[in-house]
């Protein structure tokens, strides 16, 4: 029940404003067909869409299923879009997905420092005979020492 009260005190309105759309005001509680049992039902129960969810968690309101699969779709249509682009053709600049709660975005690799090494001396190093020795050879040119 203290729970409850902390919660109305904190976040009123937006209890005021879900009941409202429920035919119900707090102001009638308690009372014979509303009482404190049935406001703690609709609190816990609340939808992602409600008000009170809304207050509650900003960044997971109002993704519910339908809106989950809505920006799967508009993720694929705009990967697709990208495919048929010379970028596409490429494999850069690829699109964003939309971004979602309890979703972490892939972050690209980032190797500061790294530099890229030419074709014609890694097939020059990989042209040699041992093993042990092109690995050598390849661990010393990504290193710098060749």
């Amino acid at each position: 029940m203290r729970g409850l009260l902390d919660l109305i005190e904190r976040h009123s309105e937006a209890i005021q404003a879900d009941l409202i759309a429920l035919g119900l005001r707090l102001r009638n509680c308690p009372s014979p067909a509303f009482d404190w049992r049935d406001l703690l039902i609709i609190v816990e129960h609340s939808s992602v869409e409600s008000h009170l969810y809304r207050a509650l968690h900003p960044d997971h309101a109002g993704w519910t299923r339908t809106n989950m699969l809505l920006a799967a779709i508009a993720d694929a249509l705009a990967w697709l879009q990208w495919a048929k682009t010379k970028d596409g053709r490429k494999n850069r600049n690829r699109p964003d997905p939309i971004e979602r709660p309890g979703v972490e975005p892939k972050r690209k690799a980032v190797h500061p420092g790294a530099k890229g090494v030419v074709r014609s001396k890694i097939r020059q190093i990989l042209g040699h005979t041992s093993a042990a020795d092109k690995a050598k050879r390849l661990a010393d040119l990504f290193s710098g020492k060749e």
